[in-house]
């Protein structure tokens, strides 16, 4: 559940901004050059101008939610090593950092860069407080960038806001070993074919449990919910009214069907007992072995995620598409308005999120703690391993040959994840995405779990559901 605070002003910087949180633009349609809302005079910033390694100086202060992006700072004083850079990090605790981001926007103290979550990135992109960027669109489109991912840093009047560097399309991990006791062959082709559609995914958690009691195609249904708010034919606001899509309605029979059916081992996402059940250490009260059979999870979750939570079961893992096309996360760096130190702020983001160099220095685990310190002895330990999929069609092409052999391919037992990654993400798209898209689905994934749970009724739970976002966003049309 969002804050109240962080909802207030969230709509405070919405409504005082006078941006379309509520538009039906749910796709933008590209950058049209114009001029950032409720900034007409601010100076133009010479966007595509050359720069030279060690041409820069001054300052430049970055503020992000995760230590994450500190690497590319690092990296980017050694090629501007003349650029005194500050990074502040703050933890999105309890909507910390974004509350932080707020308050300095309101007094007028705001730092040059900042890295914005997939959480609360539409927010910003639409209430105008982040530099129109749209002349780097050449660089992106020299990259081979994902439209889909573009498109979330794009303002509903066409304008890129901020861009990524990371591109996060969804797929199933599942593991080996379970597969090939049930059905006799772990392929990914295989695997793929039972759980192609919704209906065929259902159909295999039932064949599953037949197999053996302990056997769960998921972990919770709570699982279900990202991918399927993806799939939504209608924004959350439409013509300014609450829109249910049909999709997002049939989570209350997908979620009941596996409740019900004891297809899920109700281990909720991010609890330690989901991460147990990574690494084949999950059991019931009686002492019992309880297996899961699938994750969702995106590109982010091999490398940060599984792999680090399941060094005993290396090799049991594989990578398909799934039932559902979806995107999850990502972090977007943008510039500020108002930033202090603009042309540094630009050529920042011009690094971190476009530059070939960079990106594949990002994926193939270049920036190591060494490397890093000898840019700067006095960082603190980080660094970037390998395998996060960057957002470039170019590179995630060339990177095929070296996650042959990586550690990621050892762990999905030979299986490229940059190839079936590479291939999940030319299927992916998202659209109808708004700023108060985190709200609403933190309301109704409630209403669902409420439903599911015996608290209410379908009826009681809809009803609840929309009382709650008619108090968080009273102005839309509730007649």
């Amino acid at each position: 559940m969002k804050k109240l605070l962080a909802i207030m002003l969230s709509m405070f910087m919405v409504l005082g901004l006078a941006v379309g949180c509520n538009s039906d633009e749910g796709s933008p349609s590209g950058p049209s050059g114009n001029d950032t809302p409720g900034t007409p005079d601010a100076p133009p910033v010479p966007v595509l101008e050359e720069v030279a390694e060690g041409e820069l100086d001054g300052d430049l202060v970055v503020w992000s939610f995760t230590n994450e992006v500190e690497v590319m700072t690092v990296a980017f004083q050694d090629a501007q090593p003349n650029v005194n850079v500050t990074y502040v990090m703050t933890p999105d605790t309890d909507d910390q950092f974004k509350n932080n981001l707020l308050n300095a926007v309101f007094a007028g103290n705001v730092p040059d860069v900042v890295s914005l979550e997939s959480a609360f990135v539409r927010e910003f992109v639409e209430n105008g407080t982040l530099m129109n960027l749209s002349d780097l669109r050449g660089l992106s489109n020299e990259i081979g960038a994902y439209d889909f991912m573009v498109d979330i840093g794009t303002s509903p009047d066409g304008a890129i806001r901020a861009f990524t560097y990371q591109v996060t399309p969804g797929g199933l991990f599942y593991r080996r070993g379970i597969a090939s006791d049930v059905w006799g062959n772990d392929s990914p082709e295989f695997v793929q074919g039972k759980v192609a559609s919704e209906d065929a995914f259902l159909a295999a958690a039932r064949e599953l449990k037949a197999h053996a009691a302990n056997i769960y195609m998921v972990a919770s249904v709570n699982e279900f919910f990202n991918p399927t708010y993806n799939l939504r034919a209608q924004p959350w606001i439409t013509d300014n009214k609450l829109v249910i899509d049909p999709k997002v309605e049939s989570l209350f029979e997908l979620a009941k069907t596996f409740r019900d059916e004891d297809l899920e081992a109700r281990a909720g996402q991010w609890s330690g007992e989901w991460f147990s059940s990574f690494n084949s250490d999950f059991f019931d009260t009686a002492g019992n072995e309880m297996r899961i059979f699938s994750y969702f999870l995106p590109t982010w979750g091999l490398p940060y995620v599984i792999m680090p939570a399941a060094e005993n079961t290396v090799g049991d893992w594989g990578l398909v598409d799934g039932p559902f096309p979806y995107s999850w996360g990502g972090t977007w760096i943008g510039a500020m308005n108002d930033a202090p130190n603009a042309k540094n702020a630009v050529e920042f983001v011009k690094f971190a999120a476009l530059s070939l160099d960079n990106l594949r220095n990002w994926a193939t685990g270049v920036y190591t703690n060494d490397y890093l310190k000898a840019i700067n002895p006095d960082i603190a330990d980080i660094s970037q391993g390998p395998g996060d999929v960057v957002n470039s069609k170019i590179l995630v092409a060339e990177l095929e040959e070296f996650f042959d052999t990586a550690a990621t391919a050892d762990f999905l037992g030979g299986q490229n994840s940059y190839t079936a990654f590479g291939a999940i993400a030319g299927n992916t798209q998202l659209k109808n995405l708004q700023a108060s898209d985190g709200t609403i689905q933190d309301a109704f994934g409630n209403a669902v779990n409420a439903f599911i749970n015996g608290e209410r009724d379908r009826d009681e739970a809809l009803e609840a559901f929309r009382s709650e976002i008619r108090n968080i966003l009273p102005d839309l049309d509730w007649s």
